[in-house]
């Protein structure tokens, strides 16, 4: 039986989002701590302080972010400074930094992050049609590190996905490896479709100069006949 690829960061989880919302607690401002006087008293916020607050994150946002994310390079959006490693020795280079900030908030970042609306409701659908049917069959794909497959599960699991088969990879490039037919919004899997393969794109503002063929603004939008035309390689009457 074919196979269907269907990448979770993208096209059902909006990772880079979460990724967003954690990075401006980290790095700009995290709004869970709060001021404290000398008594261990909260401190209360004068209108003053607020504005102060508020000139102060506008210009780390300027400073650090640079947005939309018209790549898929988190270091062309955020910045990331070189970092001393816990060894105290080993200096991290930005990207290296990046991969450790993915490592240390995987939960944070992979699995407290949404669904994009209805996606895995979706999936279960798509998967259900191509079982039935004995079209095909449908694979999740993700390429994360190994922090974060625990809490992909833990994404799965409050979303209600009722996947079946989950790969977990290194580079996104392999998820060909994997399936016949992809739904997927990374750049470097759209434009390296093996021959016989086919790629369908989901939109993301990272991916809208790679055109293709098939392309949709959400997975929702993707009817489950479809996918058995794609398959089959004839239309239903």
């Amino acid at each position: 039986m074919k196979t269907l690829g269907i990448s979770i960061d993208g096209v059902v989880r909006d990772w880079l989002e979460q990724f967003d919302k954690q990075y401006r607690k980290v790095y700009i401002n995290n709004p869970n701590i709060v001021g404290m006087n000398k008594d261990m008293t909260v401190k209360e916020m004068t209108e003053e302080d607020f504005k102060e607050l508020e000139n102060k994150i506008h210009l780390k946002e300027k400073e650090l972010i640079s947005l939309p994310m018209s790549t898929y390079e988190l270091n062309n959006h955020y910045k990331f400074e070189e970092e001393v490693a816990l060894d105290g020795e080993t200096v991290l280079t930005p990207k290296e930094a990046i991969e450790n900030f993915l490592n240390k908030y995987a939960f944070q970042v992979f699995g407290q992050a949404e669904e994009f609306k209805g996606a895995c409701d979706a999936v279960n659908r798509i998967q259900g049609y191509g079982l039935d049917n004995e079209v095909y069959k449908t694979v999740f794909i993700s390429s994360i590190n190994s922090a974060a497959i625990p809490a992909t599960f833990h994404f799965l699991a409050k979303n209600a996905s009722r996947i079946r088969d989950v790969k977990f990879i290194n580079d996104d490039y392999e998820k060909w490896d994997y399936c016949d037919i992809m739904i997927d919004c990374v750049p470097e899997t759209i434009q390296n479709v093996p021959k016989g393969k086919t790629i369908i794109k989901i939109e993301q503002p990272f991916n809208k100069w790679d055109n293709v063929e098939h392309t949709f603004k959400s997975i929702k939008e993707i009817n489950p006949i479809f996918i058995e035309e794609l398959f089959v390689g004839e239309k239903k009457s």
